[in-house]
């Protein structure tokens, strides 16, 4: 990519993120941006179609570092190892996840976050559990993630007052007491 378009997406960037600190992204204007950026109106349409494509671009590319963090780990691992990561890589990023968050309502970054990762888990899960009959885990899945998605909101929301490793262990627990009787008791059915 060419330096100078690297700048203006870098500039847009952090002015898009200044903004959203005072504002949810409703109420951004792509001329307030530009303003913000000393970005000509044109040059900001030349690479997006309006704000919402281009903070769906920049939820994108969080996701993308994220998702590129936690390739190494394989269906042989640990359910809990990912939990830990994410969380680690959230608490790095403290800031621009609470101003993402903070004025968030249905499409969370988070819950994107977690359809990405849902192959992956599916997999991680059936290891742990020695499933071979998949029929009942994507229920287990989806109560697992909106219970994950509403502590680590919380999480954020409240300032980042617990530390990685307590809200990691209560998600863990939680999730894994939880659902691992659930799922035994599935095998016998």
């Amino acid at each position: 990519m060419d330096r100078r378009v690297q700048y203006t997406k870098q500039v847009l960037k952090e002015a898009f993120f200044e903004l959203l600190k005072e504002k949810p992204v409703s109420k951004i204007s792509v001329t307030d941006l530009c303003e913000k950026a000393n970005i000509n109106r044109g040059t900001f349409y030349t690479h997006y179609l309006d704000i919402y494509d281009l903070y769906d671009k920049l939820c994108s590319e969080i996701l993308q570092e994220i998702i590129n963090e936690l390739e190494y780990v394989g269906p042989n691992k640990e359910c809990h190892e990912p939990v830990y990561n994410i969380l680690e890589m959230i608490n790095k990023q403290r800031d621009l996840f609470f101003t993402i968050i903070k004025w968030e309502d249905n499409d969370s970054i988070l819950e994107r976050l977690f359809i990405l990762f849902h192959d992956k888990f599916i997999a991680m899960i059936s290891n742990d559990f020695k499933l071979d009959n998949l029929k009942y885990i994507d229920y287990c899945y989806q109560f697992i993630i909106g219970g994950s998605i509403a502590v680590i909101t919380n999480w954020i929301k409240n300032g980042y007052k617990a530390d990685v490793k307590v809200i990691g262990d209560c998600l863990i627990t939680l999730s894994h007491n939880g659902f691992s009787q659930y799922l035994n008791n599935t095998k016998k059915s």
